[in-house]
């Protein structure tokens, strides 16, 4: 019967030919022109090692990697804990408007670091909201304060929908345990709760970490000449002074550290999904406690720190001398004084930003997304350390260092567009592949085993079986993959020669160009189209998260 057919004999060859076309293409998009900006460093300067060792011992190598280390390690450290009451509170308990503050509270850390700048700035800065309240006049921007808050912002929500997953894959009973011994919900959250998560706070801290690490945009307005990483460094210095020698050395030394803490995380992130599932938990209903007021005091903490620089930029927006006014919006697409005309100051009209954003997204997303469910699922039943280290290889490297080497390797070869595309790929990649991989990860084997039993095809198995039982994890991986290219600064801003012009891109010439008003219109809208995409993938995937089919990210 053909049920019952035989399995063919011999190797199966096609999961190691997936394997070396991945590998293929992270290694012609990565590691070639990593390998350029070396080479042509050292055939650019016949003293190069003298050079890469006075550059090495100098003092302003020591501080500049001084402070990107510090500024990473602690806006990663205080993301990770003020987001574990909102963490637990979100995995644990049920309260109104739960679900649509998990959907938005996602939408500053796809934002592009330019939107987050002037976002930082209307609220914080020295004539934003906070100083206008208080009658204060607190230089909380422009410094290493503002950096902080700038990336604590960005990743708080990240934080949050990390421990929130390492808390969903904790058994309820082990609770019902401590508190058939005696303890208190303080003991059952400090002795059980608590230490259960550590290595989901290990692989948040550490995922932050990187992020702040290779931070550009927030450090480039933020810090300024005086405080400076070596992410900035590396662009200065090869952009700005040409000294491609010194920028090779800052991208050693980034790589170095960032290897570092990538094994790490992926030795984290390895026991974790070896030892933890997802369960089906039931939150409970606030009850009526010091916890319930706790919780509702910081929530609204939260609130007014994520949404209240949003709400003031968006205010800002709409606000005119004489009140509530659109004109800022109307201005952006009319035209105008040709000094003044949107279309000349940003480089194109308003409408062809956002198709051009907007496509642009759309194929880099695409081709991320294809690229993460394609290792995920070769990987689902072949993980080890070196293919695990493979596929997260591109988190070690600064997406500056990438471009530069594509300029290097590419330039007048492969049309702008495509570098960029080929940046968002390695941008994106880590991060999809950890969703998509969690997700299919959750799905047991035996459903795709029993449809190939009955005669399907593996084609067909993963197709009729698999991606219907996994879709709205995967939709949900694919809006990530979409956004992370939308929000994209870095890459367009150095490979697309001003060419290339996007939400990110705009927003950040109106800036330089005393259009602030109408850079506040652009973001608004920006912050509107990832909010509706967001809500709906969340709507759409929070049922089979609770079944325990959710990802790293989406504990909705």
């Amino acid at each position: 019967m053909r049920a019952l057919r035989p399995a063919r004999a011999g190797v199966d060859l096609r999961p190691v030919i997936a394997i070396a076309a991945v590998v293929g293409v992270l290694g012609v998009i990565l590691v070639l022109p990593i390998g350029a900006v070396f080479f042509g460093a050292i055939r650019s300067d016949s003293a190069y090692g003298a050079k890469v060792f006075a550059t090495l011992i100098a003092p302003a190598t020591r501080r500049v990697v001084a402070f990107t280390v510090s500024q990473a390690v602690v806006s990663a450290g205080i993301s990770v804990v003020l987001a574990v009451p909102v963490a637990y509170a979100v995995s644990h308990y049920h309260f109104p408007g739960r679900r649509l503050f998990y959907s938005l509270s996602i939408v500053p850390f796809v934002l592009p670091s330019i939107i987050v700048v002037i976002c930082v700035i209307s609220f914080y800065g020295r004539a934003g909201l906070i100083n206008r309240l208080f009658g204060t006049d607190w230089n909380l921007v422009y410094n290493p304060i503002g950096i902080v808050i700038a990336h604590v912002f960005f990743n708080f929500s990240l934080a949050v929908r990390i421990l929130a997953d390492g808390w969903s894959r904790i058994d309820s009973r082990l609770y019902d345990s401590a508190r058939t011994l005696g303890s208190r919900s303080p003991g059952v959250f400090a002795r059980v709760a608590l230490p259960l998560v550590l290595p989901s706070v290990g692989t948040a801290f550490l995922l932050i970490f990187i992020y702040c690490f290779f931070s550009f945009g927030v450090v480039l307005v933020f810090g300024g000449i005086r405080y400076t990483t070596l992410e900035v460094e590396t662009y200065s210095r090869m952009f700005v002074r040409l000294d491609v020698s010194t920028a090779s050395v800052y991208a050693l030394l980034q790589l170095i550290v960032s290897l570092c803490a990538v094994v790490v995380m992926n030795r984290v992130v390895f026991r974790t999904e070896r030892h933890g599932r997802s369960v089906v938990r039931r939150r409970r209903p606030l009850s009526a406690s010091n916890a319930r007021w706790f919780l509702i005091v910081y929530g609204v903490l939260v609130l007014v720190f994520l949404g209240g620089p949003i709400v003031t930029m968006t205010a800002r927006a709409f606000g005119s001398p004489d009140g509530f006014s659109t004109r800022n919006f109307r201005v952006l697409f009319q035209p105008g004084p040709r000094d003044w005309e949107t279309e000349s100051v940003a480089g194109a009209p308003v409408a062809r930003i956002i198709t051009t954003s907007l496509s642009l997204a759309g194929v880099s997303g695409t081709v991320t997304f294809a690229l993460a469910l394609m290792t995920a699922f070769v990987l689902k039943r072949r993980r080890t350390a070196t293919l695990e280290a493979l596929v997260t290889a591109p988190m070690c490297v600064s997406i500056v260092t990438v471009a530069i080497g594509m300029r290097l390797v590419f330039a007048g070869i492969v049309p702008d567009l495509v570098l960029v595309v080929l940046a968002q790929t390695v941008l994106g990649f880590p991060f999809v592949f950890r969703i998509a991989d969690t997700t299919l990860s959750a799905l047991p084997d035996s459903y795709a085993d029993a449809a190939r039993s009955l005669g399907a095809s593996r084609i067909a198995a993963v197709r009729d079986v698999v991606i219907p039982l996994v879709r709205r994890g995967l939709l949900n991986a694919y809006a990530y993959a979409v956004a992370i290219a939308l929000a994209d600064f870095t890459a367009v801003f150095t490979l697309g020669r001003g060419n290339v012009v996007t939400f990110p891109v705009a927003i950040y010439r109106l800036i330089g160009f005393r259009g602030f008003d109408r850079a506040l219109a652009l973001g608004v809208i920006y912050i509107v189209i990832c909010s509706v995409v967001f809500v709906w993938v969340d709507r759409t995937s929070g049922r089979d998260i609770d079944r325990g089919k959710g990802n790293l990210v989406d504990y909705a």
